[in-house]
């Protein structure tokens, strides 16, 4: 056995050898014949293009000085005149105001020339030639070029095939063109082979026609490579001999897999009487190696009914697993259903709640998924500690958890809340650079109270769970809380005013300055929504978005607003203003690609990208970087520049700030507000302003209230800045008399 083994090793040795060696001498050889090739197809490529000027100059100097009326001896004698040289010509043809006048001999078809021709054009008909054309007032001299002859003379003396490579497309009709050239259609050559090389440019300039070629006579083999090949065979058939030594200890092998498989499928079918056998057949089959194991298997593994019942309880995991969640050992969604559909009615009351980990998404984004798994396993063991029977706990999805009370009230449902509110808060974990604490929303209700199948009282539990997470988070609410009721209505309120408030027309836009922090003056406007309120004043639409977003309707709004930007936008253009205007796109639109493809359309089809900024809030364009790159790589290529909205307000990453091409990085009004009160503020400005200098963005900062605040951001270097000491948020239509470049001055906005 252990000489096989050192025979195996060997071989192995040998093999590996043989094949490194041969890519060390056929690496560098290959590279450089295509190296040596490729330097020879450039400089022929050259050359040809330097004859075809000298026979195009040629032709030129001998038309200008022929008779004005040139016959038919002319042309053949120039033709003639041509054989002496490489570079010779097929034939002439003499057109006068683009009508034929006289032929050389051996010119083909020259009726299908079109009347239309570059001085140099490589055509196909179907055959490729390149024609020069020469003009003398109406008269045009065309000359076919014989270039196969050439390219023959110059592979041979090369030692190579050389041929010209190329592809040409033109409609014909485009032309003035004679009736054959209109049928004819497209006119297309390619005559490029994939084992040629080509030359680094095309021959002619404007002209698709490429050298290619290869060389004529293959490289010799190298009596090494015969070594080589001898040597790699040879290692191979001791391959095949050691694996042909070794192919009956695998078959004992098998046998022995497939005895224990058989063993295992009598375990978990409970049919223990045939056990034994198996494994006695086992061993029979086994090598020497696993004779030993296999015989304390069959003498120790299934003799009395302790270990048979500790081997039905295994059969039967699978029945286990498909009712609880892998991970945390809870309760899986559909076995939670099932319970409480069958335990609702059992009493008078039950009590649900509806457990949410506050930021999860944040966690997994700041120190990876490890420590997201270790925050559920830690919420598991709150729930294991403190949900005890005949109350069960589940993991509902995700970061969602679920607690069935049969029997409690809606007191006892808050009181079991509080106690894993105050566990929750015990727990912190380390992540990368960061603690992170569990904190947890929780949402109350009871049935029947608040109904009586599963699907209604998770709808209930999940609306009182919204609501706790606007108050604040870290905390329950339940749908007794005086306050819940009033959250729904003013929910579905504000949700039912969004069409209305489109079809009565009681949307207005307002526009914020946004200037250069160094002189004052206007960069461009910040297109904000305002609503019309019952006493016809126009106030903030940011509960209108929010009842919108939870509905998932907020697409209906982005349109809108695009559509008044873009129509203003088009009216200024024919005005001849220059306004660049700033348009929030939400993040749901954004990651709607329907939407999203009908918002590109309306940009490109006004033509007024380069006028346009779209902002995009940070939570949006993390939520998926790679769907955030392309939008603003489409955004970009229609001339719209991008600015992502709000920095800093939700979970910051400088990575993926640096991964993503903004043209604008808005800095949110929390670091600004605390920038003459808060120390740490303005190293994190100076930082973000040599990132932007790096990456090429510009830097905007948001709620500039006052002059010294001002005067703090133009020491730092922030290049831009929007609030209320340069000017509030107006209604109404922009100026048609401003330019960009003017004071940031009211009366800029016309009421």
């Amino acid at each position: 056995m252990l000489a096989i083994r050192r025979i195996w090793i060997v071989v192995v040795a040998a093999v590996l050898t043989a094949l490194l060696y041969t890519l060390l001498l056929l690496i560098p050889n290959s590279q450089s014949d295509n190296d040596k090739l490729s330097q020879q197809l450039d400089l022929i490529s050259q050359l040809l293009a330097r004859d075809i000027e000298l026979v195009r100059a040629g032709l030129v100097s001998d038309f200008n000085a022929a008779p004005e009326r040139l016959d038919e001896n002319w042309l053949n004698q120039q033709v003639e005149l041509s054989n002496g040289s490489e570079l010779k010509l097929n034939g002439l043809v003499h057109r006068v105001t683009g009508k034929l006048w006289n032929v050389s001999a051996g010119f083909d078809r020259p009726d299908q020339i079109p009347r239309k021709l570059e001085p140099k054009h490589w055509l196909c008909q179907p055959s490729c030639r390149l024609l020069l054309s020469v003009s003398r007032g109406n008269d045009e001299l065309i000359a076919d070029i014989d270039l196969q002859r050439w390219l023959l003379i110059q592979g041979n003396k090369l030692g190579l095939s050389l041929n010209l490579a190329g592809a040409t497309r033109a409609s014909l009709e485009k032309l003035e063109a004679s009736t054959i050239e209109q049928n004819t259609g497209l006119y297309f050559s390619s005559r490029q082979s994939d084992d040629w090389d080509n030359a680094s440019d095309t021959v002619l300039e404007g002209v698709p026609m490429t050298l290619s070629g290869q060389f004529s006579n293959p490289p010799t083999i190298a009596i090494h490579w015969y070594v080589l090949l001898s040597l790699l065979i040879l290692s191979l058939l001791a391959m095949a001999l050691l694996a042909h030594l070794y192919g009956r200890r695998q078959l004992r092998w098998k046998q022995l897999f497939r005895q224990l498989e058989k063993t295992l499928s009598a375990i978990e079918s409970g049919n223990f009487d045939v056990v034994n056998k198996r494994l006695v057949g086992s061993m029979q089959h086994a090598p020497e190696l696993a004779r030993n194991f296999v015989r304390k298997l069959a003498i120790y593994g299934l003799q009395d009914e302790a270990t048979k019942a500790t081997l039905a309880q295994i059969s039967n995991d699978k029945d286990w697993l498909a009712q609880h969640d892998g991970m945390t050992g809870l309760a899986n969604r559909e076995s939670f259903h099932q319970l409480l559909q069958q335990t609702i009615h059992d009493a008078d009351t039950s009590a649900l709640l509806l457990i949410d980990i506050d930021d999860f998404k944040e966690i997994n984004d700041a120190s990876g998924h490890q420590i997201g798994n270790d925050m559920l396993i830690k919420l598991a063991s709150i729930l294991a500690e403190h949900v005890a029977l005949p109350y069960r706990s589940a993991r509902i999805a995700g970061d969602e958890f679920a607690v069935w009370m049969p029997g409690a009230s809606l007191e006892e449902g808050e009181q079991m809340a509080n106690k894993l509110l105050e566990a929750s808060r015990q727990i912190m974990l380390a992540g990368d650079n960061m603690l992170h604490r569990l904190s947890l929303s929780i949402g109350v209700v009871v049935a029947p109270e608040h109904g009586n199948e599963f699907d209604v009282l998770m709808t209930r539990a999940d609306i009182a769970l919204n609501y706790s997470k606007a108050q604040g988070k870290g905390r329950y609410a339940s749908l007794r809380d005086p306050d819940l009721e009033g959250y729904l209505l003013k929910q579905r309120f504000m949700y039912s005013r969004v069409h209305s408030a489109i079809r009565d027309q009681r949307l207005a836009l307002a526009y914020q300055p946004i200037v250069r922090v160094n002189d004052g003056s206007v960069s461009h406007y910040e297109v904000l929504l305002r609503i019309e309120d019952e006493v016809g004043n126009y106030v903030s639409a940011y509960p209108l978005i929010q009842a919108a977003e939870r509905q998932r309707d907020v697409g209906v709004l982005d349109k809108w607003v695009l559509n008044q930007v873009l129509t203003l936008l088009m009216q200024m253009r024919r005005n001849n203003q220059n306004h660049r205007l700033a348009v929030n796109i939400s993040g749901q639109s954004m990651s709607d690609a329907q939407l999203t493809e009908t918002l590109l359309q309306r940009i490109e089809f006004s033509g007024c990208g380069p006028d346009l900024v779209v902002e995009i809030t940070e939570s949006a364009a993390l939520e998926n970087i790679g769907l955030t790159q392309r939008n603003i790589e489409r955004l970009q290529a229609l001339g719209c520049q991008v600015a992502l909205d709000d920095f800093g307000v939700g979970y910051s990453s400088v990575n993926n700030l640096l991964s993503l091409p903004f043209d604008y990085v808005k800095v949110d009004g929390c670091f600004i507000r605390k920038l003459s009160s808060d120390d740490a503020v303005i190293p994190l400005l100076e930082f973000l302003v040599t990132i932007s200098k790096l990456r090429g963005f510009q830097l905007v900062a948001e709620f500039v209230e006052n002059e010294k605040v001002a005067q703090q951001l133009e020491q730092i270097g922030v290049q831009f800045a929007q609030g209320y000491h340069y000017g509030k948020p107006e209604l109404g239509r922009l100026s048609l008399d401003v330019s960009d470049d003017v004071q940031a001055q009211p009366g800029q906005l016309q009421q």
